[in-house]
This record gives structure tokens, sequence and C-alpha cells, in this order.
């Protein structure tokens, strides 16, 4: 129930049975004691924060009254409006009248918990491989690196590495945000726009790095110092798509 019953009796049979009054309604406002919200799916896929009670199903509310047989009954009984926060209910007849509605049921997101682990794993795996290579070889430890087709590759690697990982951190945010502030549409699917972004933009923005400097008769990746984006005008297909990804996510979080 989402409101306290009313019981209301003008009169009724000799069995017990409720007078129906023809052609007059009664209309009754209810305070819903649970805030009803969206969606109007069923299972919401998060966890219930700390102190966080489950809402009602926006538009599950239904009115009902309690008959002889201690059943709830809608017959006779409809709701007029609804709100988050209220519902009219006209019957014609008189009786216990109640508020009945849906909960939501929560539950975790293994998808996106999958993938998070997933990811957070290989990356530190690259990262205790990458300091694996510098402390066992001693040749790239030195002040001059040539350039050669591995430095190019590394560079590549390393362009797409880091385009990743500040993309799923800008996925992160995002999917805070939709949980915890656009709630009314936290029920829509993400999963495959998620992956498209985390790891579909950074193949695409090497790509085009690639394209660019193969249309321009110049290699973009490797320097004379380091295995990276050459500067000054390559590095913005790095420092470019970081600006954008950390701008938005910080007005997101204002």
């Amino acid at each position: 129930m989402n409101a306290p019953a009313v019981s209301f009796t003008i009169a009724t049979t000799e069995n017990g049975e409720i007078i129906i009054l023809p052609n007059v309604s009664i209309s009754l406002t209810f305070k819903h004691t649970i805030k009803t919200r969206h969606p109007k799916t069923k299972i919401i896929k998060r966890k219930l924060h700390k102190n966080e009670q489950p809402s009602g199903i926006f538009g599950s509310t239904d009115c009902y009254y309690f008959n002889k047989e201690s059943d709830w009954m809608n017959h006779g009984c409809k709701v007029s409006s609804t709100s988050q926060e209220h519902t009219e209910c006209i019957c014609n007849h008189l009786s216990t009248i109640g508020l009945l509605m849906s909960l939501h049921h929560y539950e975790p997101d293994t998808v996106l918990e999958t993938v998070s682990l997933v990811s957070s794993s290989i990356t530190i795996i690259a990262l205790i491989l990458t300091l694996l290579v510098f402390i066992l070889f001693d040749s790239i430890k030195n002040e001059r690196i040539l350039i050669g087709v591995w430095c190019t590759v590394y560079a590549i690697l390393l362009h797409y590495a880091f385009m990743a990982a500040f993309a799923w951190m800008f996925i992160e945010g995002c999917h805070l945000y939709r949980m915890l502030v656009l709630v009314f549409e936290s029920y829509i699917e993400f999963k495959f726009i998620y992956l498209l972004i985390g790891y579909g933009m950074p193949f695409i923005i090497v790509i085009v790095t690639e394209l660019v400097g193969f249309l321009s008769r110049e290699q973009p990746y490797g320097q004379d110092e380091l295995c990276w984006l050459k500067t000054p005008n390559y590095v913005w297909a790095f420092n470019g798509p970081v600006f954008l990804l950390t701008s938005d996510e910080g007005e997101k979080r204002r």
C-alpha cells in the first residue's frame, strides 16, 4: 500500500454487500507514503544507496477497496489523476479504500562491473609489463632512442591506451551523472554506447592521426627522444580530445 486506507460506510444490504450508488461518485485524494518515480520498468540496474528506500513505479498506483472476503478489488474505483506524491481516486461506492502499487527492484549492473574489472586488470598488467621492460632492457635507458618500427608501434599503442583511459573516466562520470541526477532516464541501456566510446573512439582517433600523417607524407608518431606524438602539431591528437573530455566532465560535476 502507498497510503493509509480510508473506510467509509453509509449503508449495506442485509448480507453485508456494498450498495452501489447510481450516478453518484466520491473523490478521495491520497498522499503517498512512498514517493513514486520513473522509470516504469520494474528493475533498476544499480544498487540502493545507503539509507535509500525502494521507490514506487510511477503509473502503477491503482485504487482498490477491501471486500467482505478480505480481498482487494478495484471494481467501481479508478484513478482520476496521479503524481509522484498524490493520487486522486473516484469510486461509486463506499468501503475501505486504499492505494496499491508496485515497487522498483534494484540489482547491480553486472555487465558494467565486469567491464570495469576486466579493463582495470588489463591496465594494471600493462603497467607492470611496462615497468619490467624498462627495468630489464638497458638499451631503452639511453638518453637518445633511435626512431624505428618498434618505436612507432609503441607510440601508437601508448596513444590508444591513454585515450581509452580518459574515455573510460569520462564514461564513469556520465554513468554516475545519469544514475544520481537523471534518475528518470536511468533505465535506458547504454552498454553498447559505453563500449563504443571507451574502445571505438580512441581507435578512430589513432586511425585519423595516422591517416593525416600519411596524406601529409610524414610520420605522426616518434620523435628524436620520445616514442610519442610529434610536436607541435600531432600532439593535439591527444591534447584536444583530453581537453574536451575533462572539460565536459567538469561541467557535469558542477
